[in-house]
């Protein structure tokens, strides 16, 4: 990557941060995440270890980890498909996690579960407005 290019690919990741917070900090806070998942399975989440087997832990972390990067090239390249495509496997990753989550700890997973549960809901309904062409995600995902 070029000095011009590597300025332009900061200068749409800033925008992008302004415009679209939520995404962008997913963006780039997921990916450690969903490595840690990969590499350490179920051991990195007693709910879905309580509930399966350790490819459903590595599954949800494959999910984070790809679904974090996509979207990050996605912003960095302002192709807003390479960037929905990543938000739904963001969204998937997080709704598994969500309940898992619930479904592995109960009352113990009272509060991650809704989290991880509205996130990915958030992440779908934010797939949903760009796929209606809402003026922001057009500025920032596809100019």
């Amino acid at each position: 990557m070029t000095a011009p290019e590597m300025r332009l690919a900061w200068q749409r990741f800033v925008e992008a941060w302004r415009f679209r917070p939520y995404i962008t900090a997913f963006s780039v806070g997921l990916i450690p995440v969903g490595a840690v998942a990969i590499i350490y399975g179920d051991k990195v989440s007693k709910a879905l270890g309580n509930l399966a087997a350790n490819y459903v832990s590595r599954g949800v972390g494959f999910a984070l980890f790809v679904g974090a990067i996509i979207t990050l090239l996605g912003i960095l390249s302002h192709r807003a498909l390479m960037q929905t495509l990543g938000m739904a496997f963001l969204a998937v990753g997080l709704g598994v996690y969500g309940i898992g989550v619930l479904l592995g700890l109960g009352l113990g997973g009272m509060v991650a579960g809704p989290i991880a549960l509205l996130a990915s809901a958030a992440t779908v309904r934010r797939i949903i407005t760009m796929a209606q062409g809402d003026t922001r995600s057009r500025i920032v995902a596809d100019s």
